[in-house]
Formats: structure tokens, C-alpha cells, sequence
């Protein structure tokens, strides 16, 4: 597998989420919690026409809205471990906010 052959696709309002890949991850009532407020993308290899991996990108306070409790931050995580700059929403990535949730 070639990264030139891996294409990221961000979904759209109204476009439908690949569930039977999260549920390999995650239970589907899990899902639900964090899905629909989250940026949602799917990784796809060349010649494969269904997704390969997806990526859900929430806010911490989302998490925190659905029981997860910010523990620890790895300040300049991002940073040291990157080899490229991460922005989101014109605002540079530093620190990695490690979350937990108790079962």
C-alpha cells in the first residue's frame, strides 16, 4: 500500500455514516454519544470502493458531555510527535487532553 494510493474524504451534511466500520471500534450506543457532533472522515485505499478506516474528530467537551473526564494533558504532544503543524480552526495544536471514562 502506497500513500499515494489513500484518499481522505470528509462527510458531508445528509451523507451517510459507515456505522459498520465504527462498530468495529466502538458499541453502537457509544457511537451515537459522540458521532453526530463530530467531524467525520473516511480513509479510502485506490482501488477499494468502501472505506477503509474512519476518523471522528470531537471536541474534548463533547467527550465531557457524555461522561468522559479530562485526566492529564500532554503539553506540546502535537508538537514533538508531528512532523507537520496541526490547525484547527486557525488555531495551532499543541497539547494532547488525555480522557477517560469509568464503565
Amino acid at each position: 500500500m502506497k500513500i499515494k494510493d489513500l484518499r481522505l474524504h470528509e462527510l458531508q451534511p445528509g451523507e451517510a455514516i459507515p456505522f459498520r466500520l465504527l462498530l468495529l471500534a466502538d458499541e453502537e450506543d457509544a457511537i451515537r454519544k459522540y458521532i453526530y457532533n463530530s467531524f467525520v472522515y473516511t480513509l479510502y485505499y485506490k482501488p477499494q470502493k468502501d472505506p477503509i478506516a474512519v476518523i471522528a474528530i470531537s471536541l474534548a467537551k463533547e467527550y465531557e458531555r457524555n461522561g468522559f473526564v479530562k485526566y492529564a494533558v500532554k503539553k506540546n504532544y502535537i508538537i514533538d510527535n508531528y512532523s507537520r503543524p496541526i490547525v484547527d480552526d486557525g488555531v495551532l495544536l499543541k497539547d494532547m487532553v488525555m480522557l477517560k471514562m469509568k464503565l
